[in-house]
C-alpha cells in the first residue's frame, strides 16, 4: 500500500498486509501453487477468501492504540477489496488508487457514504479516460479525484508524490 510511505511522519498511524500466500503471509492452501490459487479466485470472481482477510485486517487496524479515525486504502486489485471492507464497516473515507474499472464493478465503492479520493494516472491501461468520467458521475459525493499527469498504473518512482497527495487530502 504506497500512502505508508510518508503518513506515519505525519502522524498517522498506517497499517498494511498481504494477502494469503503473498509475501511472507502463509498460503491459503500449501498444495495449490500460488498462481493457481488468484486464477481460480479470478475465474470464479468469487474473492471472500480475501475480502476475509481484509475484515480481519480492518478489525486489528481498528484496534490499535490511538486510533480514532479510519480511513482505508487500496492499490489497484487492493481498492476492489478495500471497497467491500469500507462498505461493511465504519470508516472515516477510502482513498482509492489506480482502481482497475476495466476488471471489476466499483458499485459498492460509488455508493458508499464515506469521503472517497479516488487516483489514478493519466495513463491508466486498467482505466481509461471515458471509463473514469463515467464512473466518477454515479459515485456519490462526498468525493475528491485526482488524475494524475504523465503516470500510468504503477506511479513507479513518483511514490512520495502520490503519498503526500493522499496524506494533504486526509488533512482536509
Amino acid at each position: 500500500m504506497l500512502p505508508s510511505l510518508c503518513l506515519p511522519a505525519a502522524g498517522f498511524v498506517t497499517f498494511r498486509f498481504n494477502y494469503r500466500g503473498v509475501g511472507r503471509s502463509e498460503s491459503a492452501s500449501p498444495k495449490v501453487s500460488l498462481y493457481d490459487f488468484w486464477d481460480a479466485l479470478d475465474k470464479g470472481n468469487d474473492y471472500g477468501e480475501i475480502v476475509q482477510d481484509g475484515f480481519a485486517a480492518a478489525r486489528y487496524a481498528q484496534g490499535l492504540a490511538g486510533v480514532k479515525k479510519v480511513f482505508m486504502a487500496g492499490y489497484s486489485f487492493g481498492a476492489r477489496v478495500m471497497e467491500e471492507i469500507a462498505a461493511g464497516t465504519e470508516t472515516e473515507g477510502a482513498v482509492a488508487i489506480s482502481s482497475p474499472l476495466r476488471f471489476h464493478d466499483f458499485s459498492k465503492l460509488a455508493n458508499l457514504s464515506a469521503k472517497k479520493l479516488l487516483i489514478w494516472g493519466e495513463k491508466d491501461f486498467t482505466a481509461s479516460g471515458s471509463a473514469i468520467e463515467a464512473f466518477v458521475k454515479v459515485v456519490r459525493p462526498p468525493k475528491e479525484v485526482a488524475i494524475i499527469k504523465n503516470q500510468d498504473h504503477f506511479f513507479r518512482g513518483h511514490e512520495r508524490d502520490l503519498s503526500k497527495l493522499i496524506e494533504d487530502i486526509l488533512r482536509k
